[in-house]
């Protein structure tokens, strides 16, 4: 076999998880937003209420957050999170903001 056979082979065997889904990408939006939130209040919390080690819990999980929130940010400028070029755009814009 050679390396242009298995490469042919690993493309139609990954084909179809390559399709974009507005659904998946919505959920994968709001999920990662619901999580930057709840580790936002967390922290705000745990910092008032002087709880270190819940504070620190919280900040970790801000950042993995952050950087999923990047990412996001990444596909939607490839258009590669949704389907629609528009929604890609509108995505890509709001997650600029983080």
């Amino acid at each position: 076999m050679t390396a242009t056979d298995l490469t042919a082979e690993m493309r139609a065997f990954l084909k179809p998880y390559t399709k974009k889904s507005d659904a998946r990408g919505a959920l994968s939006l709001s999920g990662t937003l619901a999580v930057y939130a709840a580790a936002l209040v967390v922290g705000a919390w745990a910092w008032d209420a002087g709880l270190s080690l819940t504070l620190i819990a919280a900040v970790v999980l801000l950042a993995f957050a952050s950087v999923r929130l990047y990412v996001l940010q990444h596909d939607c400028g490839h258009h590669s999170l949704f389907a629609t070029r528009w929604l890609n755009d509108w995505a890509g814009y709001l997650l600029s903001v983080f």
